[in-house]
C-alpha cells in the first residue's frame, strides 16, 4: 500500500509540473499588487505591455500634475495660480483614475487566464490600447478616436470641443456689461456651454476605450484553452483471476493519461 501512495504521489507531482503551461493567477495577488503600484498585477499575470501603459500613464499624470500644483503654488498671478490649481488637479484625478483601472483590470485579467488564457492576436496585429486611447481623449476631446483609427469621430468631439471652449469664453465676457440682464444671462450661458464641454469629454473617453476593446476582440483568437495539453496519471490495482484452488496476486498498472483537447 505504502509504494502505491508513494508512485501515486510521484505520478501526481509530475501531471501538476505538466499541466504548469497555464499557470494560476491569483485574482487578489494580482489586484493587491496593482494597489501598491500601477502595472505590477499586469506583470504578474505576465501581460507587460498592459503594465508599462498602466504604470507610464499613472506615474506620468501624478507626476506631472505635482509640478503643475507646485508651478501654480509658486505663481504671483491670480489668474495663472487658478489655471494651474485646475489644470494640475486634473492630471493627478487622471492619474488616480488608470490607478484605480488597475486594480480592477489586473483581478479581471487573473480570472480570464485561470479560464483559459489570455487573448491572442493574428500575426502583424498591432493592439489598441484602450488605456492611452481613453488618456488622450481626456487630455484633448478627439484624441482617442484618431488614435483608433477614427478620424471622422475623432474631428466631430474636437468640432465639439472647439465650439464649448470659444460659447464659454464668450458667455463669461457678458458678465462685464453693466446691463443687469446680460449679466444674469451670462452665468447661465456659461453652465449650459461648460455642461456641454463636460459631456463630450466624457463620451471622447468611454468611446475611445470602449472602441479600442472592441477592435481587440474582434481582432483576437479563442483563448489559449482553445487547444490544452493535459497531463494525468493513470493508476488501478488490480487482481488477476487464477485457477481454482491457486492465491490471486495483486498487479499494480501505473502509467500517465495525455489528453488533448482543441
Amino acid at each position: 500500500m505504502k509504494k502505491i501512495l508513494l508512485i501515486g504521489l510521484l505520478l501526481a507531482t509530475m501531471a501538476a509540473s505538466a499541466q504548469d503551461s497555464i499557470r494560476y493567477r491569483s485574482p487578489f495577488v494580482a489586484g493587491m499588487l496593482s494597489c501598491v503600484c500601477p502595472g505590477a498585477g499586469q506583470f504578474y499575470n505576465k501581460e507587460k505591455e498592459k503594465g508599462w501603459e498602466y504604470m507610464g500613464v499613472t506615474w506620468g499624470s501624478l507626476i506631472a500634475g505635482g509640478f503643475v500644483l507646485n508651478w501654480a503654488e509658486n505663481t504671483k498671478d491670480d489668474g495663472d495660480w487658478a489655471m494651474g490649481i485646475l489644470a494640475g488637479g486634473y492630471l493627478i484625478g487622471i492619474g488616480a483614475t488608470t490607478w484605480f483601472t488597475s486594480v480592477i483590470d489586473a483581478g479581471s485579467s487573473a480570472k480570464m487566464i485561470n479560464q483559459g488564457g489570455p487573448l491572442v492576436y493574428p500575426e502583424g496585429y498591432k493592439r489598441k490600447s484602450p488605456i492611452i486611447a481613453g488618456t488622450l481623449s481626456a487630455l484633448l476631446p478627439g484624441g482617442g478616436q484618431f488614435y483608433n483609427g477614427d478620424i471622422e469621430k475623432g474631428v466631430r468631439h474636437l468640432m465639439i470641443f472647439a465650439a464649448g471652449a470659444y460659447g464659454l469664453m464668450a458667455s463669461g465676457t457678458m458678465t462685464d456689461y453693466d446691463s443687469s440682464t446680460s449679466s444674469a444671462i451670462g452665468p447661465v450661458i456659461m453652465v449650459v456651454f461648460l455642461s456641454a464641454l463636460e459631456a463630450n469629454l466624457i463620451w471622447s473617453i468611454v468611446d475611445a476605450a470602449k472602441t479600442a476593446n472592441k477592435r481587440n476582440l474582434s481582432a483576437a483568437s479563442p483563448k489559449a484553452e482553445a487547444c490544452a495539453v493535459r497531463l494525468s496519471p493513470d493508476i488501478a490495482l488490480n487482481k488477476a483471476p487464477l485457477a481454482l484452488g491457486t492465491q490471486a496476486s495483486p498487479t499494480l498498472s501505473a502509467g500517465l493519461k495525455l489528453s488533448v483537447s482543441f
